[in-house]
């Protein structure tokens, strides 16, 4: 069964989901394999996270049709690839800023994502995004194939004419053979344009048709956890609940969200994992200063570290705290800047649709969708625009 990965800093999830969504709307059974959130059978998870050892492993990767991987830097470096090479990759970007708690370089970290071009089949291609500022080292020594993407002018697949707003994307791909194709989403942001581009270009290489193609891009409705929007009616209040939990995704978001806040102001509420990456926290913090009107520091996955040095390495990237507020509990935090903030736009960043906030050791339950969701049950408050995103 042909098989698509996806390695890269950020936009694996993403990827992986439009590509099986344009799958299964051709009615094509898939196997996924998408790290913490678990293994999945058409869309419906079969297990929770489990071992990256065991990746591959449930009979059911065997009799789909379709294998779509999330390639870790980690899970690239075991030997589950040697079964199941990749006949499809896609690297999306890298930021050297990540998971340094388990690489002592950023060169070591981008020699471990660079394994996906050795886990290619023979006939195997990668498509590597071409305006990513790490793309002179992500292709230095390849010799495997691999077709570049994006809006540079030396592109082999070339982005153009992108248009964003808060309910659609649209934009004009021009391929290789010079067809030219017209795209539209409903996710939002320049951010996830090369997303949906990575995800067409791979399920074109399988040879799906074209025009099925657009059609599942134009019905993905997005992945819970990432840029998900609600407008609470009564309020005024647009809420965008997203993973981002680097500095340069909470730019995208920030920067995106800014354009297009109307009167509205913005305000984010974010926390930094703990025993994770201390360095991107005063980075974080610094562009949060930049671009929002207001800033909520909160509790995100502390681990074993103490969640107020959290916040005070946050707070050192900060030059002004006259607008920033601290609640160590995220489900209060939450409800108070919805409760006090009206005419806003409010991003809630870093934990997606996670489930749990771990404290030395202890897993709370805690999941952002959960309490908006009972704060709107609590105020008999409207939401309008909330959608039926994929788990």
């Amino acid at each position: 069964m042909p098989h698509i990965a996806v390695t890269g800093t950020k936009g694996k999830s993403t990827v992986t989901r439009i590509v099986q969504h344009i799958l299964m709307s051709k009615g094509h059974s898939v196997f996924g394999e998408y790290g913490n959130d678990g293994s999945f059978v058409d869309g419906k998870r079969d297990f929770q996270f489990r071992s990256a050892d065991q990746y591959f492993s449930r009979k059911e990767a065997k009799d789909a049709d379709f294998i779509v991987s999330e390639a870790t830097s980690y899970v690239l470096g075991l030997d589950v690839y040697d079964d199941f090479p990749i006949d499809v990759g896609v690297f999306t970007g890298f930021e050297e800023l990540e998971h340094t708690e388990l690489y002592e370089s950023a060169d070591l970290y981008m020699a471990d994502k660079k394994k996906i071009f050795g886990r290619l089949a023979p006939e195997g291609v990668v498509f590597v995004n071409r305006d990513s500022h790490y793309y002179d080292k992500i292709v230095d020594s390849v010799k495997q194939k691999y077709i570049t993407f994006g809006e540079h002018e030396d592109s082999d697949v070339l982005v153009k004419n992108i248009s964003v707003s808060m309910g659609k994307t649209s934009f004009d791909l021009i391929d290789q053979e010079k067809n030219a194709y017209s795209i539209t989403s409903c996710l939002y942001g320049v951010f996830n344009v090369m997303n949906i581009v990575a995800a067409f270009l791979a399920c074109k290489e399988l040879g799906l048709n074209p025009d099925h193609i657009l059609s599942g891009i134009d019905s993905f409705p997005g992945l819970k956890g990432r840029n998900n929007v609600y407008h609470i009616v009564d309020t005024n209040t647009i809420v965008v609940i997203d993973y981002a939990h680097t500095s340069d995704s909470l730019k995208y978001q920030l920067e995106f969200l800014k354009e297009n806040k109307g009167t509205r102001k913005l305000i984010s509420l974010f926390g930094c994992g703990g025993n994770k990456t201390p360095e991107k926290r005063p980075e974080m913090g610094a562009v949060a200063a930049k671009f929002c009107d207001y800033i909520i520091l909160t509790n995100d996955n502390p681990r074993d570290e103490d969640p107020r040095q959290i916040i005070h390495d946050i707070l050192t990237g900060i030059d002004s705290l006259s607008s920033i507020e601290v609640i160590l509990d995220r489900e209060e935090a939450i409800k108070r800047t919805l409760s006090n903030f009206h005419n806003s736009l409010l991003l809630i960043a870093g934990k997606g649709n996670e489930h749990e906030t771990e404290i030395l050791g202890t897993f709370i339950p805690s999941n952002d969708f959960n309490t908006i969701n009972n704060w709107l049950m609590q105020n008999s408050y409207s939401v309008r625009g909330y959608f039926d995103y994929l788990d």
